[in-house]
C-alpha cells in the first residue's frame, strides 16, 4: 500500500516567517560589514594603520541595543583583527580608541549617532529587503567610484614595464 505524500503547505507559518527574517537579517549584516569595508577603501580606520589583511567591520553603537542603527553604514569602523579585538588599544578593549578612530576619519558621524541611537525601528520583512537594496547600492557605487580613479592601464603600458624588467 502506498503511502500519500503530504502537500507542502504554501501557508506561512509563525516558524517560517521567524526563519525568514532571520535569514534576511543574517544577509543584510554580511552586506553592512561588506559596505563597512568598501566605505573605508579596504583599510584599517585605526590611527596610523594602512593595513588592508583581516579586516573586521565593527558596530559602533551595538546592534542589539539599537536596530535602528544596526544596518547603517555610519554606525560602522573598518578595523584590523588586532584594533577590533585584540589589541591593547581595540575597539572591544577600550571606548577612547574607538572615539580616536571616529575624530580622525569621521567626526560628523558622532552626532549622527547621538541623534540616532534612541530611534526604534521593527525589523520586518520589508524593512530588511530594503536596507539590502540599499546597501547593495552603496557597494555598487563606491566601486564603481574606486574603478573611475583607478589608472586604466593599456597594453602599452605592459610592454613597456616588461621591456624594462627584462634589462
Amino acid at each position: 500500500m502506498k503511502r500519500k505524500k503530504r502537500k507542502k503547505s504554501k501557508k506561512l507559518t509563525k516558524a517560517k516567517i521567524k526563519k525568514n527574517l532571520k535569514r534576511l537579517k543574517n544577509k543584510a549584516l554580511k552586506l553592512w560589514a561588506l559596505a563597512v569595508k568598501v566605505r573605508a577603501h579596504n583599510k584599517c580606520e585605526a590611527p596610523g594603520c594602512d593595513s588592508t589583511e583581516f579586516l573586521n567591520s565593527h558596530h559602533l553603537e551595538s546592534k542589539y541595543n539599537c536596530k535602528a542603527l544596526m544596518l547603517d553604514v555610519r554606525n560602522g569602523l573598518c578595523l584590523d583583527a588586532g584594533h577590533h579585538r585584540f589589541k591593547q588599544d581595540s575597539a572591544h578593549k577600550s571606548f577612547c580608541f574607538t572615539l580616536m578612530c571616529l575624530y580622525k576619519h569621521r567626526e560628523s558621524d558622532i552626532d549622527y549617532l547621538l541623534e540616532h541611537r534612541n530611534d526604534v525601528v521593527e525589523l520586518t520583512q520589508e524593512y530588511l529587503e530594503n536596507k539590502i537594496i540599499e546597501l547593495e547600492g552603496i557597494i555598487l557605487a563606491r566601486r564603481n567610484a574606486d574603478l573611475q580613479k583607478s589608472p586604466r592601464v593599456t597594453e602599452g603600458d605592459i610592454k613597456d614595464t616588461t621591456s624594462q624588467s627584462v634589462s
